[in-house]
């Protein structure tokens, strides 16, 4: 199941306006003694889904090897929202392991590595 990273912002617009989202996520994906580790990283609106892959396997990776693996990225995503509503709109981004009983792990906003999601108003 999905939790939340930690990454919020909120923008108030105007009516018939569109939001552009923009994320830059540093994302960690481990695994070991398996080969391999899938996830998902989607945003959200509220509580609706407005990106999300279909098969939770965004982010990861696949091998025939059996060593301890860690990869380091940045996750960035950019999203024209259309369907944001008129005053107060928050945004947040979730996570989820695919197949956490093989040892696999996500790690987003590491201190370290900050995260940052921008929001802009579009106007009609």
């Amino acid at each position: 199941s999905y939790a939340d990273t930690g990454l919020t912002a909120s923008i108030t617009i105007s009516a018939n306006s569109k939001v552009l989202v923009l994320v830059s996520q540093p994302c960690e994906i481990k695994r070991g003694p398996h080969d391999s580790c899938m996830g998902d990283i989607k945003l959200l609106r509220g509580s609706t889904d407005i990106f999300a892959s279909t098969n939770k396997k965004f982010l990861g990776y696949h091998d025939t090897d059996s060593d301890y693996k860690a990869w380091l990225t940045i996750i960035n995503m950019s999203y024209l929202d259309t369907g944001a509503s008129t005053g107060s709109n928050t945004y947040k981004t979730q996570q989820c392991v695919n197949d956490a009983n093989q040892s696999a792990r996500i790690r987003t906003q590491d201190d370290t590595n900050p995260s940052v999601m921008t929001l802009l108003e579009i106007g009609a």
